[in-house]
């Protein structure tokens, strides 16, 4: 099934959504997909297009929940690229939004009704394709074409996965050339990138200005996620991490909201003991201080925090690399032993107090209140000076340096790591 545009998919289910509830409430998700539908409706040129997208938004609605009732369920084809310094704010979110709908949800009458769904769109093929684009967008959202199914009602939650597996499938690894600061050579790194072009199969993407709508749905997720991880975060942190997770340390570039790393990446680790979901650490070898091709197995994992029993059970995962002429002949087992005389979470604060605190590249002295608080300001600086000389930084990779975090069910890195070491 191929990806197709969350922008139209939001307006085809909030469609669904007005549908099926009585008494609507306005929020975020309501904003966002009025928003989209009026941009929808003004990019929209092709009658065809414009059906085939309509079908094909609830085929990858229903793609989602049938990936959410898996017996394995692969949380990671959530793992969306937004360009941030936030993807431990989108782990935060996938995990709860996980819980909740595999909890409250009937995830397999929701698939049989999606897919009778996607039979009424069929059979009214040629009617729906002899409208105009605006008429079809009406007809699609707001019609009687439920009537076949039932009530049918779209949770925010299902949404914004849904929107974040979209994002995830248009994202690609792009090889180029960096300068690796331990041999000081140019050398191929990777670099994750979205790809618009892979949704050519929908539609042409300089027609209707596909890759601004992808882009603005990318701005809108930021927000909706930082908001959703403040709320999470005030009943699991200490009171600093409280207040620099707080508006006053938020900021706006490119139009996306962002947190600061440090703070972020604290505030996942305390919701996920309080919410007593698993953590998991991977390192993998790197010949250089660039990040590695991705399909290297990883050479260590360690829980930081206990993996339960049940296979379903979410779980964070913290991806990391290490490497250097130094070690490069050392053995898993020495790398180990150097790796275990260190508290893993306060080597995981040393790497995000010496990251780039923003996307913007902006270090410590970006970060709005650690101008006010002086203490906390001279622990972080502390933090880094140790990241520096430990080898926990971009330029000192020898002995870990944190590359990403996701959230992934436990069934699901098992199954990975079977396949990926033979």
């Amino acid at each position: 099934m191929c990806a197709l545009s969350s922008t139209l998919l939001l307006s085809v289910t909030d469609g669904i959504k007005q549908l099926s509830c009585q008494e609507k409430k306005t929020s975020c998700y309501d904003l966002l997909t009025q928003e989209v539908l009026k941009e929808t409706i003004k990019n929209v040129k092709e009658h065809g297009q414009t059906y085939a997208l309509g079908v094909g938004a609830l085929q990858l609605l229903g793609r989602v929940v049938k990936i959410l009732s898996d017996k394995i369920v692969d949380l990671e084809l959530f793992d969306g690229l937004l360009s941030d310094r936030a993807c431990q704010v989108r782990a935060a979110v996938v995990m709860s939004h996980y819980l909740t709908l595999t909890r409250e949800g009937d995830l397999e009458l929701i698939t049989k009704k999606i897919d009778l769904l996607i039979g009424t769109l069929l059979e009214k093929q040629a009617e729906l394709k002899s409208k105009s684009p605006v008429l079809l967008l009406e007809k699609i959202t707001r019609g009687k074409l439920l009537e076949k199914v039932g009530q049918l009602e779209i949770s925010s939650e299902l949404l914004q996965m849904t929107q974040l597996c979209l994002l995830h499938e248009i994202r690609e690894f792009i090889p180029k050339q960096y300068k690796c600061h331990d041999c000081d050579k140019e050398v191929q790194g990777f670099r994750e990138e979205t790809k618009h072009t892979k949704l050519q199969s929908y539609f042409d993407p300089d027609h209707i200005g596909l890759k601004a709508l992808v882009e603005r749905t990318k701005v809108l997720i930021c927000e909706v996620s930082i908001r959703q991880f403040q709320r999470m975060a005030k009943t699991a942190s200490d009171p600093i991490t409280q207040l620099m997770l707080s508006d006053k340390n938020l900021r706006s570039i490119n139009s996306k909201l962002e947190l600061p790393c440090f703070y972020t990446v604290m505030g996942l680790l305390n919701i996920a003991r309080q919410m007593k979901v698993g953590i998991l650490l991977k390192v993998k070898r790197a010949d250089h201080t660039v990040e590695p091709d991705p399909r290297l197995p990883f050479e260590v994992q360690i829980p930081m925090a206990p993996l339960g029993d049940n296979m379903q059970e979410p779980i964070i995962v913290i991806e990391a690399i290490k490497g250097g002429q130094e070690i490069a002949a050392e053995t898993r087992e020495e790398y180990l032993g150097r790796l275990l005389k260190h508290d893993l979470q306060h080597l995981v604060a040393m790497n995000c107090a010496i990251h780039p605190q923003y996307s913007d590249n902006g270090c410590l002295e970006t970060v709005p209140l650690l101008a006010i608080e002086a203490k906390e300001k001279d622990r972080l600086t502390l933090l880094a000076s140790a990241a520096k000389e430990l080898g926990c930084c971009m330029e000192n990779i020898r002995l870990l340096r944190v590359t990403h975090i996701f959230c992934d069910s436990i069934g699901s890195q098992m199954k990975k790591t079977e396949s990926k070491n033979g």
